[in-house]
């Protein structure tokens, strides 16, 4: 069982490429949600140059306290990469913004802080956002570097609970 019903922020895990296979549905919500990181990312840049920047700037992804003894609770990590020749965005909003929960963390600039949200809300726009609601047997595969998904909340029927499995694949 995954750790909450509630909606889930835009994010990206820690693969390559992550797939989810639907067995059961929920009873209502579940949406799964994507959007182009790169695409948020070129309207933030288009509508506000000065702010390129500050995506190659280091933010904090909040470590959930598992990191080694000794260690910092974050890591730090900019939004902007390149692997393989190929541009990628690392985005986890929720362990991003808690970082500052921990007081060793460095603060954001305003400037960060102004990424963070407008990439949150340009994903959530309709005009970014695709919601896919997953059927039994419908799987989904998204580029981790390229796409961010997120979750609505959902209710489960007790007799025939939400039942997903999650594939995280690294491609060498």
């Amino acid at each position: 069982k995954y750790r909450t019903n509630h909606d889930i922020a835009f994010h990206v895990d820690g693969a390559d490429v992550v797939g989810l296979l639907c067995l059961a549905n929920s009873a209502d919500g579940g949406a799964s949600r994507i959007a182009s990181s790169l695409a948020v990312r070129a309207r933030i840049v288009a509508e506000s140059p000065a702010l390129a920047p500050v995506f190659d700037e280091d933010f904090y992804l909040d470590l959930r306290d598992e990191q080694a003894p000794g260690e910092l609770p974050y890591l730090p990590l900019p939004l902007s990469y390149v692997a393989r020749g190929r541009p990628r965005v690392f985005y986890h909003h929720d362990y991003f913004t808690s970082s500052p929960r921990h007081p060793e963390t460095p603060p954001y600039t305003p400037a960060q802080l102004e990424v963070l949200e407008r990439f949150e809300a340009l994903a959530h726009s309709e005009e970014f956002r695709l919601d896919m609601v997953l059927a039994p047997g419908d799987m989904q595969f998204v580029d981790n570097g390229t796409v961010v998904h997120a979750r609505t909340a959902y209710v489960d029927d007790p007799d025939d609970p939400r039942h997903l499995l999650r594939l995280w694949l690294a491609v060498g």
